[in-house]
């Protein structure tokens, strides 16, 4: 069952789904360019075991699942950031998104806001 934070509620008999998933977040955390391929093969596990694993414990497939990490980590990245010394393009690059268009885009899509948005509240909270 899907939890607010984007992990499932662990359930029975979700213990092999919940150890992969896991060591599958782990190995993303370390290179996010990981390919899920690559991620696959480093696991022992097919893709489709890969694929149903992450659905069970994260609610998506995992090519979704990093690229939401990634986009997490972008946020924490404009919230931390001072505006005019650090640019949302800079931000962005640095977690493998090199189209500033479509950065911004998938970031609306998934916290309702513009990446300036998310940048110009560091600003209103520091002052």
């Amino acid at each position: 069952m899907p939890r607010g934070d984007g992990h499932s509620t662990p359930s029975r008999g979700d213990g092999p789904a919940r150890a992969l998933a896991l060591r599958f977040d782990d190995l993303i955390s370390e290179d996010p360019y990981l390919s899920i391929s690559e991620a696959a093969r480093l696991l022992g596990v097919s893709l489709a075991t890969l694929r149903l694993r992450c659905h069970v414990r994260f609610g998506m497939a995992p090519a979704r699942y990093r690229l939401r990490k990634r986009l997490l980590a972008c946020r924490e990245a404009l919230l931390l950031a001072v505006p005019g010394q650090t640019t949302i393009v800079d931000i962005a690059a640095d977690y493998g998104f090199i189209q500033a268009g479509k950065f911004s885009v998938l970031y609306r899509r998934t916290f309702g806001e513009k990446p300036s948005a998310t940048l110009a509240q560091r600003s209103v909270s520091v002052e």
